[in-house]
């Protein structure tokens, strides 16, 4: 009896996790959706640099909503993105980015703007000083 009622109370909690995960998902791809279509374009696209301390993370989003965030994918300070819009939600700015990765490869999502700074460039490295 005891270990049925157990597989009962497990079942329930793996299913519920499982439809909060799905519903999580849906909830993002549909708060993507109306940010494209509220965003603000910016013309020509702007480049941003990741502002803080060491050790500071800014987190990609797969929409620009707290639930939305990628814990494992994030930039940190001096790392430069592109920027192509911006939003506005629940009094928070967010920037929708294309990151350029040392391979050449490509990662986009949405950033929290107040982790940037305006530099009009990308990537470049100083020059040393002789």
């Amino acid at each position: 009896m005891k270990k049925s009622i157990f597989t009962l109370i497990t079942a329930a909690l793996c299913a519920s996790t499982s439809l909060s995960l799905h519903a999580n998902t849906k909830t993002c791809q549909s708060l993507a959706l109306q940010a494209e279509q509220d965003a603000m374009m910016f013309h020509p696209h702007h480049f941003f640099e990741v502002k803080g301390q060491k050790g500071f993370r800014s987190h990609f989003y797969t929409a620009p909503a707290e639930q939305c965030k990628q814990r494992n994918l994030f930039l940190v300070p001096k790392d430069a993105v592109i920027a192509y819009e911006s939003v506005d939600r629940a009094g928070q700015s967010w920037m929708s980015v294309m990151y350029v990765r040392k391979d050449g490869s490509t990662v986009t999502g949405w950033m929290k703007e107040k982790d940037f700074k305006l530099t009009g460039k990308i990537n470049q490295k100083k020059k040393k000083k002789n």
